[in-house]
């Protein structure tokens, strides 16, 4: 009889990149990265939705006769933080940039009533 013998052997393969291969990957790559930075240009254009509001208006007397360099100040009644402005020449005012809440408009002028 005769006896089978375990002989232990390595094989390796190495594996030549051919130049088509190389250009294969080379072009795998660069449609890649171009689609990546598709998407990092076109991701810096989308902007969030903004919560903030701006207020605008126009302070007038009775006869309907703007008042320029009228004081008009707002406060957010739940945390009291208050802002001032003073109305232009066309008696408009405007705050910008301001988060929701319930506000309170009052408006000084010199010879006139505090309006609220």
């Amino acid at each position: 009889m005769k006896e089978l013998l375990a002989s232990s052997f390595r094989c390796t393969f190495s594996r030549r990149s051919s130049p088509a291969l190389t250009l294969i990957k080379l072009w795998h790559f660069s449609l890649a990265a171009s689609f990546g930075a598709l998407l990092l240009a076109l991701s810096a254009s989308v902007y969030g939705q903004a919560v903030n509001g701006t207020l605008l208006g126009t302070v007038s007397d009775s006869s309907g006769a703007v008042i320029s360099g009228a004081a008009v100040t707002i406060s957010e009644l739940k945390t009291g933080i208050r802002r001032s402005t003073t109305t232009n020449d066309s008696g408009n005012y405007q705050f910008f940039d301001l988060p929701p809440g319930q506000y309170e408009v009052a408006v000084d002028r010199q010879g006139f009533r505090r309006a609220v």
